[in-house]
């Protein structure tokens, strides 16, 4: 029996690649003065924040400070919930425990989620990047959430989390948890159809099942 939901953020629940992709550009162009393609960002997302300004940046500056200029930079550039996907939210929190667990950063997570009026007062467990040294598809990433389900009696296999792609699939099962897909966001229906992964097309069809 399912008692604890866990959702992903980046691509799961709230869309941000696009504003990302346009933020990114913009500060590459504006601020260190170069050219930064849409492909390079694309391949780089999902690597762990610091990791991943490195590679788009390089040595332009330090990773600090491009974070701060990009965090004044994203205003510009709102991050939007994918359809259906604060509704989910909202009826899960009446069956189940919710939480977040996502590798972005606590301060620009949290922001963009009370933005979107996301509930997150009622999570009873985030966790963001700077929380593990170790990164999906690492199941490493979920032992400091087994420990605190631990303290709460809630086994691994009573944990359902949602996410958007094969990285969150291997990590989520090798943890010991069940693991559903939104397809369509990162990863299209046929990649999970093909792995016999279990996927929703969206929300709404999620919605049907789980809350």
């Amino acid at each position: 029996m399912i008692k604890t939901i866990i959702f992903d953020y980046d691509e799961t629940l709230v869309q941000t690649l696009d504003s990302r992709i346009q933020a990114y550009i913009k500060l590459a162009k504006a601020k260190y003065h170069f050219d930064l393609k849409e492909e390079t960002i694309r391949k780089a997302f999902g690597l762990p924040y610091e990791v991943f300004i490195k590679t788009l940046f390089g040595d332009a500056d330090s990773v600090e400070n491009i974070i701060k200029n990009y965090q004044k930079m994203i205003p510009q550039f709102p991050n939007k919930a994918y359809p259906g996907a604060l509704e989910t939210v909202d009826r899960c929190l009446k069956k189940y425990k919710v939480g977040i667990l996502s590798g972005s950063r606590r301060t620009m997570m949290m922001s963009d989620m009370k933005k979107l009026r996301f509930p997150v007062h009622t999570f009873f467990y985030v966790q963001s990047g700077e929380d593990t040294k170790v990164h999906k598809p690492d199941p490493k990433v979920f032992d400091p959430l087994l420990d605190h389900l631990k303290g709460m009696h809630i086994k691994p296999e009573e944990v359902l989390y949602v996410g958007d792609d094969m990285r969150d699939y291997e990590s989520s099962v090798k943890s010991g948890m069940q693991y559903v897909a939104i397809s369509g966001h990162t990863t299209q229906a046929d990649v999970f159809k093909n792995a016999g992964i279990k996927y929703f097309k969206d929300f709404y069809s999620f919605m049907k099942e789980y809350s």
